[in-house]
């Protein structure tokens, strides 16, 4: 099996959380995201706050959700939990974030 595509793996986090939330403002899924050799980490939650810098829509204790690049299987980790293994991801080439403010 092919490995997933970053946009293959933003599309499998919308289509199975989406339903899910429960944030202030309109769910998004950024266009922009980190990974390893396995994983790719995907960044989720509200527009107002992920594209407009609007923090009065930040999510608390958002967690950390990764998409196995082999199987598209969609995990949900305590960001504190896994904070090494963010710190050691790179960012997806092409899809690199980009401060809106």
């Amino acid at each position: 099996m092919e490995a997933l595509t970053f946009e293959e793996a933003r599309t499998t986090v919308r289509e199975s959380r989406e339903s899910l939330w429960e944030g202030l403002g309109t769910y998004t899924v950024a266009d922009y995201g980190w990974e390893d050799e396995t994983s790719y980490l995907v960044v989720e939650g509200a527009r107002e706050y992920l594209e407009d810098n609007n923090d009065e829509f930040v999510v608390m204790d958002a967690p950390a959700i990764f998409v196995d690049k082999a199987t598209g299987i969609v995990l949900e980790a305590d960001f504190l939990a896994v904070a090494g293994r963010v710190q050691a991801m790179t960012p997806v080439p092409g899809h690199e974030y980009r401060d809106a403010g």
